[in-house]
């Protein structure tokens, strides 16, 4: 769908790049630019710059673009639904469209239809005579009927056969390869479609806006059997699990300013249908940069609730870490004689859940229990390795306030005294201090890459360097694209990389008509990560000092160079022949 110039101007007024930003990072001024931690990567110094003419760029992991692109990257959509979401934020209409949109072809609304059709199937399935099987384990989980409706749980049978689901779905009027396409079943080597899955109790991943986007489904089979415990979705057009948390559709709307959060989806429904309705967990892989950002919309302090064992003691430092570098507060609940939320629950009830949430420790006290139990601090290299560990903890999360009160603890429980341990910590500061500005330096030359700092006669660049520069100049200085000379020379055929030789095309055309283009029109033609890379290249540009047109004619002129040098090498073997018989005409005439 194509969207007119003067609607994309319109939105982008109505959205702020840095009031939509701003929703999911902490923005800081520096000189005319603004940054902030990057929402897609994890770091610890920020990357991510949002410019004066409203397009950002992140130089760690080059994410780039303009408010729609940043809007498809954070809610995992296309170009049109990016578009949709910024005008229902503004209270714009959509003007109408034509069908030339040719971004990629997803008709997300049909897919989304898709997975709530399968979810009705299955709890159809769980709440029929067929799903009792299911429904007594459910029940000896502490579930009841009430539960099973609030959370929209299923059933996936397949003690009959293998397809149930997949044929409900073909009757119902779905392709086999958008089955496949929604990880909700398979096409074997005789064109049949099978159920991915098999005997689980399904959980439907409902996204924030009330959307079924995945499921995930825990095996209830004979024990021993091999099969795993839990099948997830993969990722499909409208879902990335690293962007979603499960039960945030109900959580969100039990107005507190807090989550709990939890590794497994039984966790967080056992909670839920305790009462502790702010409840999420994660979607079968550690916590992500991504879901950090959502759970900031909905919360200021976070109660991790992981599970007691190794793996869950290493995920819940990992998630303290990213929140802590989001400015989410971090609190830690220790399940003492359960092995996860769902047994603590049962074997003890909510209220003494609720006395660990109001006893709860903040991140640095967890942190530091723990570390003065891993060490034995009767000799002095336990001693040591305590303090090697607790500073560079205190130097890179605390406050000047909590820092002297941990400095104070460690001074007790290592009998060093609190002022060698304050001089001690200064110096890890310096250190990490210069750590990161190495880090930065590192990051700006790898970026560099084919970009030469020195402007004027002489530039060298390799191939991909000539074609980024050139790009880069145009889409920094968009008047340039209004020059006819450079149009008449500016041919797409110059560029050998697809993507350069593609922007060339989409930048000519949509300056054809003597106006010039806005970023977000580019978001119609390529995608999310396409404009990051176009992004990196103006980004790159604007560090130099010199992207005036001297420069511009000269990277073009050594394409135009390459170009005939590569044409002349490359003549067929035709035109050699016809240029040897007239040079040899040619000299018989001389001798004659």
């Amino acid at each position: 769908m194509a969207f007119p110039q003067e609607f994309i101007e319109r939105l982008k007024q109505a959205n702020p790049i840095l009031n939509v930003i701003g929703r999911y990072a902490q923005l800081k001024r520096a000189g005319s630019n603004t940054v902030c931690r990057c929402p897609f990567h994890s770091e610890k110094t920020p990357s991510f710059t949002i410019f004066p003419d409203d397009h950002f760029y992140c130089f760690g992991c080059g994410a780039g673009g303009d408010v729609i692109t940043f809007t498809m990257k954070i809610e995992n959509v296309d170009y049109p639904s990016a578009v949709e979401i910024l005008a229902d934020r503004a209270g714009l209409a959509l003007p109408d469209q034509d069908r030339t949109y040719q971004g990629p072809k997803v008709d997300t609304k049909r897919l989304f239809a898709l997975n709530a059709c399968a979810a009705r199937f299955y709890y159809d399935k769980l709440v029929s005579p067929e799903g009792k099987y299911a429904r007594d384990y459910l029940v000896s989980r502490g579930f009841d009927l009430k539960q099973i409706s609030r959370f929209g749980l299923g059933f996936a049978d397949s003690r009959k056969n293998w397809d149930e689901l997949c044929s409900h779905l073909v009757r119902e009027g779905y392709a086999a390869e958008e089955i496949k396409t929604m990880f909700l079943g398979g096409i074997n080597k005789n064109g049949r479609l099978f159920d991915y899955f098999r005997n689980r109790i399904v959980f439907p991943v409902i996204d924030a806006s009330g959307r079924v986007v995945a499921f995930s489904g825990r095996f209830i089979g004979t024990p021993g059997e091999n099969d795993r415990k839990y099948f997830n979705t993969s990722d499909t057009p409208v879902y990335k699990k690293s962007r979603n948390l499960y039960g945030l559709n109900i959580a969100k709307n039990a107005k507190k300013n807090w989550l709990i959060l939890c590794e497994g989806n039984m966790d967080a429904v056992a909670l839920q249908a305790a009462g502790f309705d702010n409840s999420v967990a994660g979607l079968g892989t550690a916590l992500t940069v991504e879901q950090v950002s959502l759970i900031k919309r909905y919360a200021e302090t976070v109660y991790i609730c992981y599970d007691s064992d190794e793996a869950g003691v290493k995920a819940a430092d990992k998630a303290m870490r990213l929140l802590s570098s989001a400015g989410v507060s971090v609190k830690v609940l220790k399940l003492d004689g359960a092995k996860d939320p769902d047994e603590y629950i049962r074997k003890f009830g909510k209220n003494k859940f609720s006395q660990l949430i109001e006893g709860a420790n903040g991140q640095m006290e967890y942190r530091f229990r723990n570390l003065v139990a891993r060490f034995d601090l009767s000799n002095m290299d336990g001693r040591k390795a305590l303090i090697d560990s607790v500073l560079p903890l205190l130097a890179e999360n605390s406050s000047e306030l909590e820092a002297e009160i941990y400095l104070q603890k460690l001074s007790n429980a290592t009998q060093i005294p609190a002022e060698t341990l304050r001089r001690s910590l200064a110096l890890v500061r310096r250190r990490e201090a210069a750590k990161a500005k190495k880090e930065i330096s590192e990051r700006a030359a790898q970026n560099a890459g084919g970009y030469i700092l020195k402007a004027g006669p002489g530039l060298k660049f390799s191939t991909n360097g000539r074609e980024e520069n050139l790009i880069g100049i145009l889409l920094l200085r968009k008047e340039y694209l209004l020059d006819e000379k450079l149009r008449a020379r500016l041919s797409p055929s110059l560029f050998e990389n697809d993507l350069n030789r593609r922007a060339v095309e989409k930048l000519l055309e949509l300056t054809s008509d003597g106006a010039g283009f806005d970023w977000g029109k580019l978001g119609e033609s390529f995608g999310a990560d396409e404009i990051g890379v176009l992004s990196g290249y103006s980004a790159k540009r604007a560090a130099l000092a010199d992207n005036g047109t001297d420069v511009l004619f000269e990277i073009l002129d050594s394409l135009e160079k390459k170009a005939a040098d590569s044409g002349a090498k490359d003549e067929p073997l035709e035109t050699w022949l016809s240029k040897l018989k007239k040079d040899k005409t040619k000299d018989k005439t001389k001798d004659k």
